[in-house]
């Protein structure tokens, strides 16, 4: 087990696999230590976390902490009423925790094994089981000696009615369930003297929670990934002992399991609070679970399960990762309009192209093929001309302190961001010229803003493209701006706030263009709802009368979920 200068355990990173778990391998943890570590501090909105980072606030989860309470009234004649009611905490038998995830819902199963202390007198159990907001009770079996509970939903009154009514009874015995704002609970009234009892309770989260991923390369599919976090432990128990656990997850066809690189298990093990104070006494067991760890259930042969027999893990946080691969609405739309369609003879048949396996029906996942054809259509409509609304270009590059990281030996991110923006730039007039020929855009002036941000926002270059020869466009894009864009240092924080804010003000205090937004980032926004409410302002301003934002994002400080955003949100594109 690691250890601190301080003697107590670190916190440390567990695979498991099928069941067993084991430490990462040696390679890949020297691999990842051995990454090169970002120059200077983190600024505000950088993410300074790993890619696909497990973010506890956006996870599924359960907290399995559960408590258990026993109570039990013994004879005596010196007690008033002629009985002494006694009660105590209990450590459960066994504990088991199943989730089983779709895209839409989550369903968590929590069973609890317990017996009965008393051998001469009947019992009462309590279950007690932490609510997570939003968790809703789903179901309930449960179980004591011979006699199986399956409750029925009724009225709070009278069921609290008919369940005192089957405890005062020596014939009839009952269950009683409730939620309140911190637990769920669930009651049986009497457990036969040393006899086995099982609680069972399910419940329902109603929105399955996912994060888009960030992929290796942006020709692959967009996927999206559902992490779900388990918490295991018992509370406030009295009694010495441990309890055997086993967690397993399932889900539906759209999802697999996702394997978590060393790199971002460790950067998600350092955001979890859970691990601030370290639990003692637990792990006394020999080849149980070290303390403080975080056990990322890995993919496998078999079943994505967890278990230890030896004890409960009350002081690991258990990771399953699922995840799917994304479909563009627009291409499920196109699937489905395809289904059943044919293709009619005609007296010059076009010549087709048929991939085998492009994509997959988002249905039901069937392999679908597609065919390109050749067909020959007019660049424009007849009778219908391109907008007389003029283009407007805003080309924002995020000059943050972290951009200046190096990436190829003494090379920054900025250099790397700087130089793709020039080559870009010295092929616009090009576009804007055979875009012009063919009628697709108007003739009118093409404005083109150069701005940089950091803590705050500097509006570096103006250029116009007028309907001009290709030569003198460029000629004025290399007077100003491609000289201003290699002036470029960098320093400051990332401050979304500032360059969202300025770019309302332009949009909304000018006459009406068509405009369109190329950002250039590393980091993310410091405060999301304030960047959404300024986008969405923008969208909305009948200033803007076409408003698009396509999005460049990069470097390992990146927060792919603002890009992302704001590309969705516009109907741009995002390349990460």
């Amino acid at each position: 087990m690691d250890s601190s200068e301080g003697g107590e355990p670190r916190p440390r990173v567990l695979y498991c696999v099928d069941g067993v778990v084991s430490t990462p391998a040696a390679a890949e943890v020297s691999a990842a230590e051995a990454k090169p570590k970002p120059s200077g501090a983190a600024q505000p909105g950088d993410d300074a976390t790993a890619n696909n980072c497990l973010d506890v606030a956006k996870a599924n989860g359960i907290v399995g902490v559960v408590r258990l309470t026993v109570s039990s009234a013994e004879a005596s004649e010196a007690a008033p009423g002629g009985f002494t009611k006694e009660q105590r905490t209990l450590l459960p038998d066994a504990v088991n925790l199943a989730a089983h995830v779709t895209p839409g819902y989550v369903v968590y199963t929590v069973g609890v094994d317990l017996k009965n202390p008393w051998q001469d007198r009947v019992a009462a159990a309590l279950l007690q089981v932490p609510r997570v907001k939003g968790m809703l009770l789903l179901e309930e079996r449960h179980r004591a000696g011979r006699t199986d509970y399956l409750p029925e939903v009724m009225e709070k009154e009278t069921a609290q009615k008919k369940f005192e009514q089957a405890a005062a009874s020596s014939t009839h015995s009952a269950s009683l369930s409730n939620a309140d704002d911190e637990f769920f609970e669930v009651k049986i009234d009497k457990i036969a003297p040393g006899a086995d009892a099982n609680f069972t309770v399910c419940l329902l989260q109603p929105q399955t929670k996912e994060v888009d991923m960030v992929v290796a390369d942006s020709d692959e599919d967009a996927a999206a990934m559902a992490d779900v976090v388990v918490m295991p432990g018992v509370a406030a128990q009295e009694d010495e002992g441990q309890v055997p656990f086993g967690f397993e997850v399932t889900f539906s066809e759209e999802y697999e399991v996702g394997r978590v690189p060393y790199d971002v298990a460790k950067d998600s093990l350092a955001q979890l609070e859970v691990f601030d104070k370290p639990s003692e006494g637990w792990w006394s067991e020999p080849g149980s679970t070290p303390p403080r760890a975080l056990v990322v259930l890995q993919p496998g042969e078999g079943r994505v399960r967890f278990a230890a027999p030896a004890g409960l893990c009350t002081s690991c946080v258990l990771l399953a990762r699922l995840q799917r691969r994304k479909v563009n609405p627009m291409l499920a739309e196109l699937t489905a309009s395809m289904k059943g369609a044919s293709v009619g003879e005609g007296p010059a048949p076009a010549r087709a192209v048929v991939q085998p396996r492009v994509f997959f029906d988002p249905a039901d996942g069937t392999p679908r093929s597609f065919s390109n054809v050749e067909v020959t259509v007019p660049s424009t409509l007849p009778d219908v001309g391109p907008s007389e609304v003029p283009h407007r270009v805003y080309l924002i590059v995020d000059v943050s302190g972290s951009t200046s990281l190096t990436v190829e030996g003494s090379t920054t991110f900025l250099q790397k961001c700087v130089a793709f923006l020039q080559g870009m730039v010295r092929t616009l007039p090009k576009h804007v010229a055979a875009l012009r020929a063919r009628g697709a855009i108007n003739s009118q002036p093409v404005t083109v803003h150069l701005w940089a941000f950091q803590s705050d926002t500097k509006r570096c270059a103006t250029c116009v493209l007028p309907a001009a020869p290709e030569a003198e466009m460029l000629a004025a894009l290399e007077k100003d701006l491609l000289e201003q864009a290699g002036a470029l240092r960098s320093g400051g924080c990332t401050n979304y706030d500032s360059f969202s804010s300025q770019l309302a003000t332009s949009i909304e205090t000018t006459e009406p263009h068509l405009n369109h937004v190329l950002l250039f980032t590393d980091g993310g926004a410091t405060s999301m709802q304030r960047f959404q409410d300024n986008v969405r302002a923008i969208a909305a301003h009948p200033s803007a009368t076409f408003f698009q934002a396509d999005c460049l994002g990069y470097g390992p400080w990146l927060n792919p979920a603002t890009v992302t955003w704001l590309a969705q949100e516009t109907d741009g594109e995002v390349r990460l």
